[in-house]
């Protein structure tokens, strides 16, 4: 399976629930998580992950740890159905 179903699964339930999701690029430079999902009050940070062990590249483990350096949470999941856990028990 590819990062890209993993993504447009998430993508999916988040509109069916009432999140806004919102793929994301940074403008020129690489690193960025793939997916911001917002709504009750939160913003959700994705990086989405093959389920057969695909990981964060240097770039991304190092933007991962900027945000972290800022209190900010960007989860690593590698299935549509932890996403979608993920995004049910944001909004309560």
């Amino acid at each position: 399976m590819r990062e890209q179903v993993v993504v447009d699964g998430l993508v999916a339930h988040a509109k069916a629930t009432g999140w806004i999701p919102r793929k994301m690029a940074y403008r020129g430079r690489r690193g960025c998580r793939d997916l911001d999902c917002y709504g009750y009050g939160q913003v959700v940070m994705i990086e989405a992950k093959r389920p057969d062990g695909g990981e964060l590249s240097a770039l991304q483990a190092r933007e991962r740890r900027r945000l972290a350096a800022a209190g900010l949470i960007v989860h690593v999941i590698d299935s549509v159905e932890e996403g979608r856990a993920l995004l049910d028990r944001k909004r309560g």
